[in-house]
């Protein structure tokens, strides 16, 4: 069974780079009847035997997997719609629906780079798991740092980043002075009715606190 993504070009580009089969997780893209459907293959969910079992699990999962891809490109915004099953020869898609809210997103699009010899023609590397994948590996084995990547994931606020500074603690990682910034930023505005922590000397715009916080991440991750 697979899950079923809802993603615009670019990020659907991005996903179909960053996972690649036959490594996990990974994306393609399945056709039947002149209609594609954009897919997630994700090893942990394989023993799940119903639809909606496979959404709901695999909600948790896509959100750890945007943010990975926005620690990489800058955001990511891909969401499961259903599920799709193979049955006699044919696909079977089951759409699931739930009410949905607006998210605002920044960031870049994705670079991609080749590597050329020198007589400028790519160089052919052995495939490997992309950084992505190598990332989701490291969050599946170590949760706090999961929990800290799905509060990073979207559009995160001040709430959700005072939430994954305390997952990267739990998980033993000594903030820096640029994240400790970050913390108590975060603690005073998600404290403001009642004034109860100050800002810092310098505190960081939103948008800095998320690329830093995400920054934080992929360092414990690629550890």
């Amino acid at each position: 069974m697979w899950l079923l993504l809802r993603a615009d070009e670019a990020e659907r580009r991005n996903w179909l780079d960053l996972f690649l089969a036959p490594f996990d997780p990974s994306v393609e893209v399945l056709s039947q009847d002149g209609q594609e459907y954009f897919v997630l293959n994700v090893a942990r969910l394989r023993a799940i035997s119903t639809p909606r079992e496979a959404y709901d699990a695999g909600k948790l999962a896509v959100r750890e997997m945007n943010g990975i891809v926005a620690g990489i490109v800058g955001k990511s915004d891909v969401a499961v719609t259903g599920t799709v099953r193979s049955r006699g020869g044919r696909l079977l898609v089951d759409f699931i629906m739930e009410a949905e809210t607006a998210h605002f997103r920044f960031g870049a699009g994705m670079a991609k780079f080749q590597i050329l010899d020198e007589q400028g023609q790519p160089i052919i590397q052995e495939a490997a798991p992309s950084i992505a994948q190598q990332r989701y590996k490291a969050a599946s084995a170590k949760p706090t740092l999961a929990e800290a990547l799905a509060y990073s994931a979207g559009d995160p606020d001040w709430f959700d980043l005072y939430k994954a500074c305390e997952c990267l603690l739990a998980a033993g990682v000594k903030l820096d002075s640029a994240m400790k910034d970050v913390k108590q930023t975060a603690n005073t505005f998600r404290h403001r009715a009642n004034g109860s922590s100050r800002l810092p000397a310098n505190p960081p715009s939103l948008l800095d606190a998320v690329r830093r916080t995400r920054a934080c991440i992929n360092r414990e991750l690629d550890r």
